[in-house]
């Protein structure tokens, strides 16, 4: 491993969370790491490898592909720890329980007594500049060293265990099953030797047309007497006649870069992900045509975790065989360093307040999510996977009811929200795509990535809290930040103060969802298995039905439709040809909307975001 290339990530990792930080916290300009190929690192990748050409003309300092590929894999974990669903989250939770205490909620004497010290900050003086804004962090920042060390090595130890079930199935996966991963082509393919992709010109054809695009989209915002080329629809509001109208919120909107992204899905799988996107709707349409009540909470999500924890099961079924090899093989280190990652997370949060049989039960759910993560970004590589308010915080409670958990069992489930809100970043499948990198290029040695993953993922850690600090304090949680600051600590201790004011037993109308999503995966699963041609993966009924998707589905449905002709007309030779085009499709749009980003930052305002 290069010492190189990890002092060079070091070092950009503060800038890409302080980039990622004001773009999507601050100026609000983008949900971008809310996809599955960050926009950040790959801006930053491309910008290395054209600048890295330069050198090597004059004769300079160059970084290898190793390098390269190194750096990009460190961006990649410290970016989904500072994301839109982590550590954005959690710099939320440190205050807000303390700061809306108040006599009429009474979160004084009913909350802030179950939240331990050193996982939250209780101090309201320290927490006045937070939320009121223009003020220095430093005077305060003895408040936060508890939380920062606590909260790092819970991260830490998410990361290892994350690391330890990748080493577990990779072999499985990559070697055996030869799974596509296709967000790891993107990478792979614009650092590839002699760089042949930027001297086709289908792909910079495919640059020009995405990227003028969103150039046209930019101005546009800019400048609103130019005419716009619309690209996003909803025809929700369109439809008014019953039953139909319970289709809701439909966008459909074109993206180039989901359109060049879902180009790397295998067939059948990018089918499934729009098919399913349109069963999900017939659904609502079929259930007010029947009379019967609304699927129960957002997103359609009950059913949705049924499907996600189906794809865990289905993933160590898959793989049962390769597990018993490897434990007879004598080849125990990834389970034993599992094992003990697992039982020390348990004791921080049996330290937290946490009952040992709910710590234990919480992160089997858990680690079952992310193995379906994993799975899905090694097998269809969507360009967004997300599970909104369906983590294990939500099976249990859902399933025992919350009358059967008490007070303290409840706080530390909300204060775990940061990790169980939802699911669209997270960093088990961009070190499962870091090991898929490592099998493809010479050079990178895999069994040191675990040094890459804990450095990059402690730097990145400390990083973004430092840099959300000085954001948070600067402008203010209750000021200018209410849409993160403060509506994600509500959304974690609001239900809390719900929780504690009205215990409730089993949520039956969920359980039933969950049930349904969790035996047509099994379903789906098994006929795939008795006709191998069958065109509907249980993986596309797990990501289609959720908010982010929504607005990818046309897009994939799109690229299918080209993927399809391609191979129809043209063969396997016509659809490697063709990889450049869609690979512009991709890195235009990236390249320039991350442009827009920066210029935001720099104009200190809102610009134009190239999604959503």
């Amino acid at each position: 491993m290069s010492w190189r290339a990890l002092i060079i990530g070091c070092i950009l990792i503060p800038l890409n969370c302080y980039w990622v930080a004001m773009a999507e916290i601050a100026y609000y300009t983008l949900h971008a790491t809310v996809l599955s190929l960050f926009f950040n690192a790959i801006a930053t990748l491309l910008f290395l490898s054209l600048f890295n050409a330069l050198l090597r003309k004059i004769g300079l300092f160059i970084l290898s592909r190793v390098e390269l590929l190194t750096i990009y894999i460190m961006l990649c974990i410290a970016t989904s720890l500072c994301a839109h669903d982590m550590m954005q989250i959690l710099m939320s939770l440190l205050g807000y329980p303390r700061w809306f205490a108040t006599p009429e909620n009474q979160w004084e004497m009913k909350i802030l007594p179950l939240l331990p010290r050193w996982l939250i900050i209780k101090d309201k003086e320290a927490l006045t500049g937070m939320f009121v804004g223009g003020s220095n962090f430093l005077p305060y920042l003895k408040y936060f060293l508890y939380p920062l060390f606590s909260w790092s090595i819970f991260a830490l130890l998410l990361l290892w265990c994350f690391y330890c079930l990748n080493l577990i199935f990779k072999d499985q996966w990559i070697k055996a099953e030869r799974l596509t991963f296709p967000i790891a082509q993107v990478p792979l393919e614009l650092t590839a030797e002699k760089a042949g992709i930027y001297k086709n010109r289908y792909f910079w054809i495919a640059f020009a047309f995405s990227g003028g695009l969103d150039i046209w989209h930019g101005l546009h915002y800019f400048f609103p007497y130019l005419t716009d080329i619309n690209t996003r629809w909803d025809i929700g509001p369109y439809i008014r006649t019953p039953p139909w109208n319970a289709i809701g919120w439909t966008p459909i909107c074109v993206y180039p870069f989901a359109i060049g992204l879902s180009y790397f899905i295998p067939l059948d799988l990018a089918f499934s992900s729009w098919f399913f996107y349109i069963f999900w709707k017939l659904q609502l349409i079929l259930r007010s045509a029947i009379g019967m009540e609304p699927m129960p909470g957002p997103y359609l999500s009950s059913q949705s975790s049924g499907a996600w924890l189906g794809i865990g099961f289905i993933a160590i079924w898959g793989a049962r065989k390769h597990i018993a090899n490897l434990l007879t093989s004598g080849k125990r280190k990834e389970f034993l360093g599992f094992i003990v990652g697992f039982f020390l997370l348990v004791i921080f949060c049996r330290l937290a307040g946490m009952s040992l049989w709910v710590a234990i039960l919480f992160f089997i759910i858990y680690f079952l999510i992310a193995i379906a993560v994993a799975r899905m970004r090694a097998e269809l590589g969507p360009p967004t996977h997300d599970l909104y308010y369906a983590g294990p915080d939500w099976l249990l409670t859902s399933l025992f009811g919350t009358k059967m958990f008490g007070a303290p069992n409840l706080a530390v489930l909300s204060l775990l929200y940061w990790i169980t809100r939802d699911y669209r970043n997270h960093p088990i499948a961009h070190e499962l795509e870091g090991m898929k990198i490592a099998e493809e290029v010479k050079g990178i040695n895999g069994s040191k990535l675990w040094l890459v993953y804990c450095l990059s993922g402690m730097v990145g850690f400390i990083s973004a809290f430092f840099i959300y600090l000085h954001i948070f304090y600067s402008w203010g949680v209750g000021a200018k930040l209410q849409r993160f600051g403060v509506g994600l600590g509500a959304e974690a201790f609001n239900r809390l103060d719900k929780w504690l004011s009205s215990p409730s037993g089993m949520d039956a109308p969920a359980i039933r969802q969950f049930s349904f999503g969790l035996g047509l995966t099994f379903f789906l699963f098994f006929l795939r298995r008795l006709f191998p041609f069958f065109p509907l993966h249980p993986v596309g009924y797990a990501t289609a039905g959720s908010w982010t998707m929504s607005w990818l589905w046309f897009s994939v449905f799109i690229s299918w439709l080209a993927k399809s002709s391609i191979l129809r007309h043209g063969g396997l030779k016509a659809y490697k040809n063709a990889i450049p085009f869609f690979l512009g499709l991709i890195i235009g749009e990236y390249s320039i909307g991350s442009l827009w980003s920066i210029i935001g930052i720099i104009m200190k305002k809102e610009v134009y975001g190239f999604f959503i």
